[in-house]
């Protein structure tokens, strides 16, 4: 996979995204590229992206609120440690790559507000 891949915008969510909302979380963020759009375009007042790929985050670091470096099926309590704050969580080309998507779906389902998708 091209390293441009993971530095492009994610646009092509635009139409299934709300208004706005105050905390989006991305699960592989990549370099933070469709965070920092959400965010500039005023879609989104937060952004959180959680990377694997440590030189993913550091990019993403210059451009986003917050970056965690973590593989979710590895550490799930990193994702009940922001049970209740997401208006909206992102997996843009994420499931695929799981072992177990059902139940790191079931932990990210935590992470959103009553009402959030």
């Amino acid at each position: 996979m091209s390293s441009d891949y993971f530095n492009q915008v994610r646009r092509e969510i635009e139409p299934f995204f709300p208004g706005h909302a105050e905390t989006v979380f991305e699960i592989g963020c990549g370099s933070g590229s469709t965070l920092a759009w959400l965010k500039d375009t005023g879609r989104a007042k937060k952004v959180i992206g959680i990377e694997v790929s440590e030189a993913a985050a550091s990019e993403a670091r210059t451009c986003i609120d917050e970056v965690v470096v973590a593989d979710i099926e590895l550490d799930s309590s990193l994702l009940t440690g922001y049970r209740g704050q997401g208006d909206v969580v992102l997996l843009l080309d994420v499931l695929e790559h799981l072992h177990d998507p059902c139940a790191s779906l079931r932990q990210i389902k935590q992470m959103v507000k009553p009402g959030g998708g």
